[in-house]
């Protein structure tokens, strides 16, 4: 079985887990505030933190587990192609590079390789990750 890492980043706080391609399972979910006061920079690095503690835990219980990408659910208007979030009130952002600055941050990381991968893929596994999450937390953050 193929997964991918999910993240959910909220305005309260960061949801990451491993989530079975066909929704059916999801493994080391780890929840953390999102400490937006603290600024974009900070979020991105707990953002990247808890994936790998996410990713971790897998291993943990899935031995042998290789996701085959990533993925990241952020509020307010994207534009995906860039990789840009337009406007997110609660964190306080506009026009925030957020994956230029998630590349950078996870420069020679596993989820690094994993983010390039399903970058290069497009966002076709995106809506697979977000029914998931949302089943797994019944649209709760």
């Amino acid at each position: 079985m193929r997964h991918i890492i999910g993240i959910d980043l909220g305005g309260t706080n960061i949801v990451a887990g491993c989530v079975a391609e066909d929704g059916s399972a999801i493994h080391g979910v780890r929840s953390v505030p999102t400490g937006a006061e603290q600024g974009p920079d900070a979020v991105v690095d707990r953002i990247i933190a808890t994936a790998q503690e996410s990713l971790e835990e897998a291993h943990r219980i899935v031995p042998g587990l290789k996701p085959i990408g990533v993925g990241i659910g952020a509020p307010g208007p994207l534009d995906t192609r860039a990789g840009i979030v337009l406007l997110t009130p609660n964190l306080g952002w506009v026009n925030m590079p957020l994956r230029e600055r998630m590349m950078k941050a996870m420069a020679g990381t596993e989820p690094e390789a994993l983010l390039k991968q399903w970058l290069a893929t497009g966002s076709q596994t995106f809506e697979q990750i977000q029914k998931a999450f949302w089943e797994q937390f019944g649209g709760k953050k």
